[in-house]
């Protein structure tokens, strides 16, 4: 299977069983009414309990998309079924194999601002903003910082300081989001691979995990990687337009498009997984 074949197959998956599609749009929809809650009483008991609401579901989540891909690897072709204990573990062990992948790229890019001075360099220029005397004028009279205050505050940084941070600071920045792209396909390797043998072992061994996107192709897996990402940038731009209608939009939004993706993505990688 090409990966052009995979991307339109997994786009086609959810139409295959549209009660299951809009079963897991119902999880999303409660979703996004508890994040609606959180965001209406933003303190409070309401609050607290949308909160632990909120994160048991994604947790729950995390963990479905495991048996989204362990069915997909098992070349069944259903929405599988809610088996919430087991779900929400494998949502945990989930979560903790994005922790540990996503926090080797984390620290390569902390080093990275070090090496380029983004650190040095701003505290230099947060010492600039802080001593300046038209700010302390300011802040000790109890007025208003205006235009005029901000522009002689940089007026009194170095240019010299400035582009030097500004250098550094967008070097760090494509550095991190190459390292992020990169350790991103790592993780969804790690993920079926997971799925495949309901090890967080198995998921977090970087070796195998070469092994197999060498062994699907490594020219395959990057076109698959970027083909899924334009695909997904359009359903969710379409999504987007949906999500302005007034009132109802972010809930049509989280109940079709959110679940769409959601399964779309997770049989993605369990049919590019099966390729190698």
């Amino acid at each position: 299977m090409g990966i052009t074949d995979i991307i339109k197959e997994s786009l086609t998956f959810p139409t295959k069983d549209t009660k299951g599609w809009m079963i897991i749009g119902v999880l999303f929809l409660v979703m996004a009414v508890v994040d609606y809650l959180i965001g209406v009483y933003p303190t409070g008991i309401i609050y607290t309990l949308c909160g632990i609401i909120s994160l048991i579901l994604s947790i729950f989540i995390l963990g479905y998309g495991l048996s989204l891909i362990k069915n997909t690897i098992d070349g069944k072709d259903n929405i599988p079924a809610f088996d919430f204990g087991k779900n929400f573990v494998d949502g945990l062990k989930s979560l903790v194999l994005y922790i540990v992948y996503f926090i080797i790229p984390t620290i390569l890019t902390a080093i990275v601002m070090w090496i380029t001075g983004v650190f040095s360099n701003g505290f230099q220029i947060i010492d600039y903003v802080i001593s300046s005397p038209a700010l302390n004028q300011t802040l000790t009279a109890g007025a208003p910082v205006t235009d005029a205050v901000i522009q002689n505050i940089t007026g009194s940084i170095p240019t010299t300081l400035i582009n030097s941070f500004f250098n550094g600071f967008v070097i760090s920045i494509v550095v991190g989001i190459v390292l992020f792209l990169i350790f991103t396909l790592f993780t969804y390797i790690g993920l079926a691979r997971m799925a495949e043998y309901d090890s967080l072992k198995a998921g977090l061994s970087l070796g195998e995990v070469f092994k197999k996107i060498s062994s699907i192709g490594w020219g395959s897996y990057i076109g698959w990687f970027i083909l899924l990402i334009v695909v997904s940038a359009i359903i969710g731009f379409i999504g987007g337009l949906v999500s302005m209608i007034p009132y109802l939009g972010v809930f049509i939004f989280a109940l079709v498009f959110t679940s769409f993706l959601f399964i779309f993505e997770y049989r993605a990688i369990g049919l590019i997984y099966n390729q190698g």
